[in-house]
């Protein structure tokens, strides 16, 4: 869906992946090209870097790569829904929907690098 962007002890602020600020590694799951999803501030968002003569298709899976440590591989993020070539520029035009139902969600699940708090007076206390 996201990276939590801040915290109180009854909620959180999530950066959604479809944010223009918004940008994850990915890969191809059918191919193990790589790339750099973002958000385009719609419900949709685009896969850079990828070059004309990539083989990516209209309902590739993209995934986490991992690369950046910030997200761990192998998650599913998207899927392409369009493939465009642009002119003379060398890299394709790629669009992707999010795998998460961003506006229907109610629960989700967060992963964190660090242990999170087991107890409620951990969090009062900042343990």
């Amino acid at each position: 869906m996201g990276q939590i962007t801040a915290t109180t002890p009854t909620s959180s602020r999530v950066l959604l992946i479809t944010d223009p600020d918004h940008q994850i590694p990915v890969r191809i799951q059918r191919t193990g090209q790589r790339g750099i999803l973002r958000g385009t501030g719609k419900d949709t968002t685009k896969l850079d870097f990828i070059p004309k003569n990539s083989a990516v298709k209209k309902g590739d899976l993209l995934e986490s790569s991992g690369l950046g440590g910030l997200f761990p591989g192998g998650y599913p993020v998207a899927t392409v829904t369009q493939v465009d070539r642009l002119g003379d520029n060398p890299y394709l035009d790629v669009t992707a929907r999010p795998i998460a139902q961003l506006h229907r969600s109610r629960k989700v699940l967060i992963i964190s690098k660090e242990p999170l708090p087991t107890k409620p007076q951990e969090v009062a206390n900042g343990e």
